[in-house]
């Protein structure tokens, strides 16, 4: 697979890591997420996952939707 990288400082890329604490949820969770459908990332060479700006936008809609009490297969029906 090819490696995606930042294609400028504007388009931040991040690992599970640092979109976890940026979002304050957990790797486990974008895992979750992930299993569900619900958040693909891109992947590096190797296979770690690569989340970009579109992604970090995606999980703060699963995030918000979360917290009005939707199920997770509701949430994939709402953004679908």
């Amino acid at each position: 697979m090819p490696s995606r990288e930042p294609s400028s400082n504007a388009e931040k890329w991040l690992g599970p890591g640092e979109l976890a604490r940026a979002a304050r949820t957990t790797i486990k969770a974008l895992r979750v997420y992930e299993k569900a459908g619900l958040l693909t990332p891109d992947r590096r060479d190797g296979g770690w996952r690569l989340y970009g700006p579109k992604h970090v936008a995606r999980l703060h809609q699963i995030l918000a939707l979360k917290a009005l009490g939707l199920s997770l297969r509701q949430i994939g029906e709402t953004l679908d």
